[in-house]
């Protein structure tokens, strides 16, 4: 609990807010749903795989590459994420 010291009412603490982070590299997510040993639907799956190909990408600038080619490297690196924690 908080009390502000205006009004000397306390009010309940505010849960952190999700947290996402990239890799160094810019191109990976990680949900921390997804750090959790919980399973995750394969909506949260695509959200994540199409946030690291964008993250991808942008990484470049949106020159050249392929779409594709982002979503199937992020698809992967996604996978194989997911299935190292547990999680898929």
């Amino acid at each position: 609990m908080r009390t502000d010291v205006r009004t000397r009412k306390t009010t309940p603490k505010q849960k952190p807010a999700e947290s996402k982070t990239a890799t160094s590299k810019g191109a990976g997510y990680v949900s921390a749903k997804a750090n959790s040993h919980s399973e995750i639907g394969a909506e949260e799956r695509t959200r994540m795989i199409a946030l690291n190909a964008y993250l991808r990408a942008e990484g470049r600038g949106f020159e050249g590459g392929d779409p594709v080619r982002d979503w199937l490297d992020a698809e992967s690196e996604v996978d194989t994420m997911l299935a190292g924690s547990g999680v898929f």
